[in-house]
């Protein structure tokens, strides 16, 4: 981890746990979610967010320069209150996407050399204590594992049977981040979810699309490289409270 990674990393926690401190301390009331004019217990004790999102996935930095082009991935998170008086919720998120892919047909067969990347994540949702409208702002700091998968498949063409499944590369990091989402109400527990998540990573390998059609293998179509893998997640998915 570089010093200015580790720095900002360490300013995101502490920034954080003031927060939680504060409010563990300082409010002694049952938190409870108003909006649309009336009172809802959205936010009561014993609490559950189930988050589902269509996520963008940005490259930046160095992984940026290697994966030049943005990528559709799926999350899924579940978060419970941690506390009857106070709007912070702790859970894990786990994302996934494709981000790359080459196939080669031979004869009867069709060799598909592709790379995906997995992530876990330990992660708390704070909601401060202010809304608009139907609108719930929130900040929610992360930290966990990314790994890349690069895996080799044959396939018989005619029947789409799977004759052969093998691993080329695994990779793991540490990945860290802070993002900021709004959940916006459409009907008393369900809400729509939109987040914006800066997220570096720690020294990755895995594999890219080159450019080229023809080769040996599918693997040459695509290049091995190492970098760090930092990287925009942008969300927009539902929320369901319960």
């Amino acid at each position: 981890m570089s010093f200015i990674k580790y720095k900002l990393f360490t300013i995101f926690l502490t920034l954080f746990l003031m927060l939680v401190q504060q409010e563990l301390v300082g409010q002694d009331v049952e938190y409870v979610d108003e909006y649309n004019g009336s009172n809802v217990d959205v936010f009561t004790p014993d609490t559950w967010i189930a988050d589902f999102s269509i996520e963008i996935l940005d490259a930046v930095n160095m992984f940026g320069t290697n994966l030049p082009d943005k990528k559709v991935g799926v999350s899924v998170g579940l978060y419970k209150q941690i506390r009857e008086s106070t709007p912070i919720f702790a859970g894990i998120d786990f994302y996934y996407s494709g981000i790359s892919s080459a196939s080669l047909d031979f004869a009867t067969e069709r060799e598909t050399a592709s790379t995906s990347m997995i992530g876990v994540d330990f992660s708390f949702k704070y909601f401060p204590n202010f809304y608009f409208w139907k609108i719930e702002p929130y900040i929610q700091p992360y930290l966990g594992l990314r790994s890349f998968l690069t895996s080799v498949n044959i396939n018989d063409i005619s029947s789409g049977q799977n004759l052969s499944y093998n691993v080329e590369e695994f990779s793991m990091n540490l990945s860290y981040g802070f993002g900021v989402g709004f959940q916006t109400f459409v009907f008393r527990n369900y809400a729509l979810n939109t987040q914006f998540i800066f997220q570096p990573g720690l020294v990755s390998e895995y594999y890219v699309e080159n450019g080229e059609t023809t080769g040996g293998f599918a693997l040459d179509l695509l290049d091995f490289e190492k970098s760090a893998t930092d990287m925009i997640r942008y969300q927009i998915g539902l929320s369901i409270i319960f």
